[in-house]
């Protein structure tokens, strides 16, 4: 049943972030838990009357799922030693965490808009794979190099420049953040990161 409730509140935040990216929630319009409802195919988040806020496709909220758990994994990085620490010692901890971090885990906890994806250790990888494939065809045939390298230079600058709109959009949400007064995440989310 917890794990149950723990995908609902998921979902729900995961589809909160998809309709503020696309326009679709008023500043100061609350969302509903208890009012919104899913199916296979779409989600229907409404607020506490009842009344429909946006209507999503639930490929976009499970994508925005995926992309949560991602950063929620990230910020679980290092918390093996405040396993058993009562849960204000783990806020205690928390606050040591670098502004970025701490902006994220809010946005996280409250169904926030987080930045899409970033330039990370996987990316690097693909990229020396791409290189060593271009210079792999190249001593087997030196026309192939000149294939190669213009792909490898093309995914580098992509991967440069998403890296680029991640570390602008960290700091748009790091402004919103302090303008929302510095606030802690939510206690769900340091249970969230436990089972994580």
């Amino acid at each position: 049943m917890t794990q149950r409730v723990g995908h609902e509140a998921a979902l729900f935040a995961a589809a909160q972030d998809v309709a503020r990216r696309r326009g679709k929630v008023d500043p100061g319009r609350q969302a509903s838990l208890e009012r919104s409802r899913h199916t296979q195919i779409g989600y229907a988040l409404s607020d506490a009357d009842g009344e429909l806020i946006a209507r999503l496709p639930m490929w976009a909220v499970q994508r925005a799922v995926s992309q949560r758990a991602r950063l929620l994994s990230k910020l679980a990085e290092g918390r093996t030693r405040w396993s058993g620490m009562a849960l204000g010692d783990q806020k205690v901890q928390f606050l040591t965490k670098p502004f970025e971090i701490r902006a994220l885990a809010w946005a996280l906890s409250t169904g926030r808009r987080v930045p899409p994806g970033q330039f990370d250790r996987t990316t690097a990888l693909y990229a020396v794979v791409l290189l060593l494939l271009a210079v792999l065809a190249g001593l087997i045939s030196p026309p192939l190099l000149l294939l190669g390298l213009p792909s490898f230079a093309a995914y580098l600058v992509v991967s440069l420049r998403r890296h680029a709109d991640y570390r602008k959009n960290i700091q748009a949400l790091v402004i919103r953040w302090k303008a929302a007064g510095k606030q802690d995440p939510s206690d769900s989310l340091f249970s969230e990161l436990d089972h994580s």
